[in-house]
């Protein structure tokens, strides 16, 4: 890579977080070639539709009976973060979770208001 390519590579690479980045360090090392291919390989993974989650596949996350809340929470994040072209407010994100816990702790939180993901879990 030329060194403006190679600058553009390295901060790439240091904006990426959580899904992004999994996939990122999943790459063989020297693999890519330059800044245009690894911008294709992003696009390509990212935004071809396959690998994207749906409205649907959020509101179906249920945390299961062996559980815990965390497991239940990273679950939801992960799968959230699949969802490229969503647009809901932190609210309904809040409403989903929620709904997705287990009988018992929705049953202990109703009543209380949730403004994000964090001070539900």
């Amino acid at each position: 890579m030329g060194t403006i390519e190679a600058l553009r590579g390295r901060l790439f690479s240091l904006s990426l977080t959580r899904t992004a980045f999994a996939w990122f360090s999943s790459l063989t090392p020297n693999s890519i070639k330059g800044w245009e291919p690894l911008e294709h390989k992003f696009y390509e993974h990212f935004y071809s539709g396959t690998n994207e989650a749906k409205l649907l596949d959020l509101t179906s996350v249920r945390q299961t009976r062996d559980e815990s809340v965390v497991e239940y929470f990273k679950r939801f994040k992960e799968i959230k973060n699949q969802c490229f072209n969503l647009s809901i407010s932190e609210k309904d994100l809040v409403d989903l979770a929620f709904q997705g816990l287990r009988s018992y702790l929705r049953e202990k939180l109703e009543g209380h208001i949730y403004l994000s993901l964090t001070q539900l879990q």
